[in-house]
């Protein structure tokens, strides 16, 4: 380990609020998902399962595919920008030359 990551992981006052914190929020968001699927999702989704279950199932499948068709974009998105800057470091690694002289 680096001596400034040593030092950094040292400093546990720095780090362990921000990490309590969020662990904190993703249990409270995980509860909430609990409480409120069970109390609202379920019974609504078990109902409308029972009066069309054909429709159900497109729809569900519908949801599917458009979220992998999302997490692909988000890929595609990522990749995009990755290969931007990586344009832009070179551009920026480029010596500069001399201008050239404009010929009369």
């Amino acid at each position: 380990m680096g001596r400034q990551t040593a030092a950094e992981a040292g400093e546990v006052s720095k780090w362990i609020a921000p990490l309590a914190g969020y662990l904190a929020l993703e249990i409270g968001f995980i509860a909430a998902w609990v409480v409120v699927f069970r109390r609202w999702l379920r019974p609504a989704l078990a109902a409308a399962q029972s009066a069309a279950p054909r429709v159900t199932v497109v729809a569900l499948a519908a949801i599917v595919a458009a979220g992998a068709a999302l997490a692909g974009r988000t890929v595609t998105v990522a990749a995009f920008f990755r290969a931007k800057n990586r344009k832009i470091t070179e551009w920026l690694d480029t010596p500069v030359s001399a201008p050239a002289q404009a010929s009369r």
